[in-house]
C-alpha cells in the first residue's frame, strides 16, 4: 500500500449518507470512490429512495471494499496480537502486503506475487488472508494467467464468502473465456462460461447491488441466457462458490427487478447526457 493512501471512514460515509434526507443522494458512494453508482443515485434521488435506504445496510461492506487495496480490515489477527511474536508476525504480514500493493501499482506483478505469498505465510486471520488472495488474483490477471487468477479469487471466497469483487472478477474472466471459446468455434464451452459468468455476477449483485453497473447492464442485455445460468449444477460450482450460498439473500426475482430498474435508470442518465 502506498504510504499516502487514506482509508475511508464508515462514520463519515454515514454522515454523507444523511445528506440524502435533504435530497442530495449518492454522496456517500462518491466518497468511497464508486463514481458510477454515486452519479446514478445523484440523478435518480437514490433510485427513488430505494437505493439510498439500502445503503443503511450496504454501506459498511461498500466501505470495506473501497479500502480493499488500502489496508487489512480493522481488528484483524487479534489472536496473534496477544503476544510479542504475534504482533511482530502481524506487522510483517501487513508490511509484505503493502509491498505487494506498491509493486502492483508500479507494474511489477511478479514482485507483487512474491510479497503476497510472504504475507500469506505470516498472516493468520482468514479474513485478512482473503484480501491477499484477492490481490493475488489481480496480479495473475495482469500477467495474463486467467486460470491462476480464478484459483486465487476462489481461495478468497473460501476464506470470506462475502467478497462481491471476487465474484465480479471471476465473472469477467468467464465472460472473456466464453468469447474466446465462441471465436474458436466451441459453442458448448462458450455457453458454459457464459452461464458461469451470469451465475457469479448475480452473486456479486446480491451482495452489493449497486457496485457493478456494467454487470447489471450485461445481465439485462443477455436475458435470454439467464435460464441457463440458473441451471448451473452443483458439480459445476467451485468449493468457494458453494461455501457462499448462504451469503446471498436476494432471490432471482428480486435481482431481475433490480437489474431492470437500474438499467432504465442508466438509460435515463445516458439520454439526458446526450441531450
Amino acid at each position: 500500500m502506498p504510504p499516502t493512501a487514506e482509508q475511508k471512514s464508515l462514520a463519515l460515509g454515514y454522515a454523507l449518507w444523511a445528506l440524502g434526507l435533504v435530497g442530495l443522494c449518492g454522496v456517500q458512494r462518491l466518497y468511497i470512490g464508486q463514481i458510477a453508482p454515486g452519479l446514478l443515485y445523484l440523478f435518480t434521488f437514490g433510485l427513488c429512495g430505494v437505493g439510498q435506504l439500502l445503503d443503511l445496510i450496504l454501506l459498511p461492506d461498500a466501505t470495506t471494499q473501497a479500502n480493499l487495496k488500502l489496508n487489512f480490515p480493522k481488528g484483524a489477527s487479534k489472536a496473534d496480537s496477544t503476544s510479542t511474536q504475534g504482533r511482530a508476525s502481524y506487522a510483517d504480514a501487513i508490511a509484505a502486503y503493502r509491498l505487494g500493493i506498491d509493486s502492483e501499482a508500479k507494474g511489477n506483478h511478479q514482485e507483487a506475487l512474491k510479497h503476497y505469498r510472504k504475507s500469506l505465510e505470516l498472516e493468520a486471520d482468514p479474513r485478512s488472508k482473503s484480501f491477499v488472495h484477492f490481490n493475488m488474483g489481480v496480479s495473475h490477471e495482469s500477467l495474463g494467467d486467467q486460470y491462476a487468477a480464478l484459483s486465487s479469487y476462489n481461495e478468497a471466497i473460501l476464506l470470506n464468502p462475502k467478497l462481491p469483487h471476487s465474484y465480479n472478477n471471476m465473472a469477467a474472466i468467464h465472460r472473456a473465456l466464453g468469447a474466446e471459446a465462441a471465436a474458436n468455434g466451441n459453442q458448448h464451452l462458450a455457453n458454459e462460461h457464459i452461464a458461469r459468468a451470469q451465475h457469479l455476477w448475480r452473486k456479486a449483485i446480491a451482495l452489493s447491488p449497486h457496485s457493478f453497473p456494467e454487470a447489471i447492464e450485461w445481465l439485462a442485455s443477455s436475458h435470454n441466457h439467464v435460464a441457463k445460468a440458473n441451471e448451473t449444477s452443483d458439480s459445476q460450482v467451485s468449493l468457494g462458490e458453494q461455501s457462499s450460498l448462504g451469503a446471498t439473500q436476494a432471490t432471482d426475482f428480486e435481482l431481475d427487478d433490480l437489474i431492470e430498474q437500474a438499467r432504465k435508470s442508466i438509460q435515463r442518465i445516458n439520454t439526458s447526457d446526450d441531450t
